[in-house]
């Protein structure tokens, strides 16, 4: 197993034919990669490219800043966490995904996406189901936002990601941590009556779209009930934004607010971004003594 030897983060994307030696540095590699400019990401990109999870450019660029759509994380994913097929060999409660409407066999991260999903996917993990056909859409060409893959990763990893909860008021903790996000829309209400009718008006807007609707994909706020004794209670109704998601990823460190203390929940993810997020997962697992289950990198 691979791990830092140099001082910078990682990522990577050669197509070249063999590794990269490993005291090269990222800006070596890549002639777009500035080594102050992406000195937060320096030591991922290499990371990533030493263990070929990202393969890369011919005319030597790495393209830090161009985004990343969904069937491309799901290929890095695969190739970084490579025990990790949750689809080949799904738990009984979990029914495996048999194929998606549109991802045909010939599609270039058919595979990938494949072994990856099953139908637990569809509560955030990135997939939904119509329920009139019963069939999978998993949008393989669409744009991963930092909500969609705060989402994704969750659901994925949900049991080795700690939500670092309050066991005698766990929801008044989330609370308290996503307002301290100046994106993330929160409504807390402390009568029925109040609550009750916002609930109505959202019932109304989303009685037409549940068959579209996949976690992750729009910022509708969750809704918080404050009781008479001041604890407080996540109400799950129409809490269209993956809460207990973007907290385990805050308390973890994974994905968290700029100093401005913005999430910025529908910004595109970048490569450079994708890199370290997904070392910071990889540190963690290490961490947590859990990485052999899920990589033999």
């Amino acid at each position: 197993m691979f791990k830092k030897t140099i001082l910078f983060p990682v990522i990577s994307m050669m197509l070249l034919s063999s590794a990269p030696s490993s005291s090269a540095s990222a800006q070596s590699l890549y002639s777009d990669v500035n080594e102050q400019k992406y000195s937060w990401a320096m030591e991922s990109i290499l990371f990533m490219t030493d263990n070929d999870v990202l393969k890369g450019y011919s005319d030597g660029t790495f393209k830090p800043e161009a985004t990343v759509t969904k069937a491309e994380f799901t290929v890095m994913l695969h190739r970084l966490f490579d025990k990790y097929r949750p689809n080949v060999a799904p738990l009984f409660y979990e029914p495996k995904v048999t194929g998606y409407q549109d991802v045909p066999k010939n599609h270039w991260a058919y595979k990938e996406i494949s072994e990856l999903y099953n139908s637990s996917a569809v509560s955030g993990g990135g997939i939904s189901q119509d329920s009139s056909t019963g069939k999978y859409t998993f949008k393989p060409e669409a744009r991963l936002t930092r909500l969609k893959l705060t989402s994704m990763l969750y659901q994925l990893f949900a049991e080795d990601f700690d939500k670092g909860a309050n066991p005698d008021d766990p929801d008044k903790e989330l609370y308290q941590r996503l307002s301290k996000f100046k994106d993330i829309p929160l409504k807390k209400f402390n009568t029925q009556t109040a609550m009750d009718q916002y609930m109505d008006t959202e019932r109304a807007k989303a009685s037409n779209r549940w068959n579209t609707y996949v976690p992750g994909d729009e910022l509708s706020p969750a809704i918080f009930y404050t009781y008479p004794n001041g604890s407080i209670s996540l109400i799950g109704d129409f809490t269209f934004l993956p809460v207990y998601a973007i907290a385990a990823m805050d308390s973890q460190g994974i994905i968290t607010a700029d100093s401005r203390g913005y999430y910025r929940p529908l910004a595109p993810v970048t490569r450079a971004e994708l890199a370290t997020i997904l070392d910071r997962v990889y540190l963690l697992f290490e961490k947590k003594g859990v990485l052999q289950k899920y990589s033999n990198k």
